[in-house]
This record gives structure tokens, C-alpha cells and sequence, in this order.
């Protein structure tokens, strides 16, 4: 049986696998994959996820901003959490929120 952390972390290189593969990924796949890395602690996943999502146009989507700025806040790296915050030019609930609980 897997453990749940086990099959997110499978689910991440599946997604990796069919980027090389050729497959294009959508806002709601990144932000399912990101959301995964921050539950695993998985910063390289996530960083990887987070040029993937730069590289296919879907980095600027507030969804997958917000994931982002998640997963910086949680692996205690503030710095990066704001700039993606500083990016987001349609910010809403969920990106107000995590900023404000973002703590340095």
C-alpha cells in the first residue's frame, strides 16, 4: 500500500514525465502539482513546477500564484512568497491571506 505522500510524489514525476514527453499542463494541473510539493515539503518539485509554470504561460494564473507563494511561505522562505505576491496583478482572498500570514 502507498503511503499518501508516497503517491504525490509519483504523481509530481508523472507530471514531469509527460512535460518531457510534450504534454502541455493547465492552470489546474500546476496548481494540483504545486499544492502536492508543499504537502510532501518537496521544494525542488516545487521549484521545478514553478519554472514549468513560467515556461507555459500559466505562471502568471492568480491560482497557481497563490499555490506558489504557499509553498515559499511554508518552506520559510518569505522572500520568495512576496515577490510572487508582487507579481499576482489580480490579487484576491487567498492571495491576501497567505501574504498577511507569511511570517518573517
Amino acid at each position: 500500500m502507498w503511503s499518501s505522500e508516497s503517491r504525490l510524489l509519483k504523481s509530481g514525476a508523472l507530471h514531469m514525465h509527460c512535460v518531457r514527453q510534450g504534454m502541455l499542463l493547465d492552470h489546474v494541473s500546476l496548481t494540483g502539482v504545486v499544492s502536492a510539493c508543499g504537502y510532501t515539503r518537496n521544494l525542488e518539485l516545487g521549484s521545478h513546477m514553478h519554472d514549468l509554470a513560467q515556461n507555459v504561460a500559466y505562471g502568471t494564473h492568480v491560482s497557481v500564484r497563490n499555490v506558489l507563494m504557499s509553498i515559499y511561505a511554508k518552506y520559510v522562505v518569505p522572500k520568495d512568497a512576496k515577490a510572487v505576491f508582487m507579481l499576482i496583478s489580480n490579487r484576491n482572498v487567498v492571495s491576501w491571506t497567505t501574504v498577511i500570514s507569511i511570517d518573517e
